[in-house]
């Protein structure tokens, strides 16, 4: 079968309820365009772009008119791969492809793995209908992005395998077998010689896979007669490799960069990290109730004021009788040296309808210190919170920087 467009035509769906509302903007859909216009030698072209809502029924009905009507080549969908209830573009597509392609599915999905651990969360599956293939692309710039760099070297290949274009897959074929003219055992060398005019010209705009030793090898393979017969390199044991590896490694320059915490994910940490603040930089309470002198003992209080988490410490100084209704890892107030739970109270008077407390009973004895925790009970301040270990940074190490005080570190350059 032969082509009958000389170039690969494209549809872009995005799927995202804020960006059909005009609550957002879509950022995904251009950028995937102007990917596919700088690359491949201009042998894509994008036919059509549009924008729907996360509903199943309406993204079938755009892959169906794309594939059967306006018979596109390949339509990339972004957005709605995650596991989130409103995320239906993996149903969508299940329910119009006729042959699923795990393969490039599981492309995108080990390169994603390699940038970021939340990449495990995509659902995104790439199938055939009709003779249009259909490729799930994550929502976001760089995740669509990224997926698309994955796959983009295998879809002219594939689009001549759908439609059956025997002389771009014979090409293809050709030349994954061939380097620098040297004949495969099971192969002719692929010469363009071989094809008319007319064929050369069907194939003007397609992009094949090179191979990567081409630009960078200095190895005359054409020389077979003088290759080696036995490696000049003589064997040592694996421990003495390892030493000689770490040896190397650490004599290499190590050079580091600041980066603020938000962009040190994945990354490895240069210094070792030390936190600026104590934490809890107060004393803070283990439970709901209420702060309280432990001289008053049991009995009457009047509750004066509240204190929430989040909130900075007040200035109010506790008084002889007086409580302070607290939450859990709330400031305790300066004067309350305990904190009474909720549950050894009893309430004597309320105000405003019961949106206030005027009056409690203490029905047991507190005692000194009881829950509270201390200052820096968690961190010290000047405490090392992470070493240079080598290992990359994860989303617990940057949430603990951050409650330390910490904003930026410094991390080796990539």
């Amino acid at each position: 079968m032969q082509r009958n467009s000389e170039k690969i035509l494209f549809g872009i769906l995005t799927v995202s309820d804020r960006c059909y509302k005009n609550e957002a903007v879509d950022e995904s859909g251009p950028a995937l365009k102007k990917i596919l216009d700088a690359r491949c030698g201009n042998a894509f072209k994008t036919e059509v772009m549009l924008c729907v809502p996360d509903d199943i029924t309406t993204i079938e009905r755009v892959l169906r008119m794309w594939s059967d009507e306006k018979m596109l080549h390949v339509i990339l969908t972004t957005g709605g791969t995650g596991p989130a209830p409103r995320d239906v573009t993996p149903e969508a597509t299940q329910n119009v492809i006729e042959k699923k392609l795990p393969g490039m599915a599981l492309a995108m999905a080990k390169g994603s793995l390699e940038k970021t651990p939340m990449a495990m969360l995509s659902r995104a599956i790439c199938g055939i209908r009709n003779q249009t293939l259909i490729i799930n692309l994550p929502g976001s710039k760089k995740g669509c992005t990224e997926c698309l760099e994955f796959v983009i070297q295998s879809i002219p290949h594939a689009v001549g395998l759908i439609r059956n274009w025997v002389i771009e897959v014979s090409q293809t074929h050709h030349l994954l077998q061939t380097i620098d003219g040297v004949k495969n055992e099971k192969s002719e060398t692929f010469s363009k010689d071989m094809l008319n005019e007319s064929t050369l010209k069907e194939t003007k705009n397609i992009s094949f896979p090179e191979c990567i030793h081409k630009k960078t090898s200095k190895v005359d393979t054409s020389l077979v007669a003088r290759r080696l017969r036995s490696s000049p390199y003589p064997m040592i044991r694996f421990e003495e490799s390892l030493k000689i590896l770490d040896n190397v490694v650490k004599e290499m320059p190590k050079i580091s960069k600041s980066v603020a915490i938000r962009d040190a994910f994945g990354l490895v940490s240069s210094e070792k990290i030390f936190a600026k603040y104590n934490l809890p930089p107060f004393p803070a309470s283990i439970k709901d109730g209420y702060a309280v002198k432990v001289s008053d003992g049991s009995g009457l209080r009047k509750v004066v004021a509240d204190s929430i988490a989040g909130s900075e410490p007040g200035k109010r100084i506790l008084k002889d009788g007086e409580c302070v209704r607290i939450n859990t890892g709330a400031p305790v107030p300066e004067g309350a040296d305990a904190v009474v739970q909720v549950e050894d109270t009893e309430l004597i008077a309320e105000d405003d309808d019961g949106r206030k407390e005027i009056s409690i009973n203490i029905l047991i004895p507190p005692t000194v210190n009881q829950d509270i925790r201390p200052v820096g009970s968690d961190l010290k301040k000047g405490q090392i919170i992470s070493s240079n270990n080598g290992i990359p940074l994860s989303s617990q190490d940057l949430a603990l920087f951050a409650a330390a005080g910490v904003q930026n570190i410094q991390v080796f350059k990539e």
